[in-house]
């Protein structure tokens, strides 16, 4: 085989990645958003439980643009994670984010190792 030919050759398995690797890219957003939302449920303080109960997760795809979201709807939920002049911040959403962030990141590099 010669250079041109392997040149020719890696230039298709190029053109082919966008294919393998969007639903790859979709399924670690996915799985990072629902772990970051598991996470998040078990680190929220408890009273009622409506808090722990109000974490949803959205995600999606819109072209080139994969997307995912973990929320707490309650409306106290950001004086929970974050304090208030008379009570201490207790967070869950954020420790649960940057936990889930490198595996999600990891997950990412492996699947840029992937598509070629």
């Amino acid at each position: 085989m010669g250079a041109g030919d392997q040149i020719r050759a890696h230039a298709n398995r190029l053109a082919a990645a966008p294919a393998k690797v969007s639903p790859l890219i979709v399924a670690a957003t996915t799985k990072a958003t629902l772990d970051t939302a598991s996470m998040a449920r078990e680190l929220a303080p408890v009273d009622t439980g409506y808090l722990r109960a109000s974490i949803t997760t959205s995600t999606g795809s819109d072209g080139a643009t994969v997307w995912g979201e973990a929320t707490a709807g309650a409306n106290y939920a950001v004086y929970v994670e974050h304090g208030t002049s008379r009570m201490a911040p207790q967070p869950y959403m954020g420790p649960a984010h940057e936990a889930n962030a490198a595996k999600w990141l990891a997950a990412l590099a492996q699947i840029g190792g992937q598509a070629l």
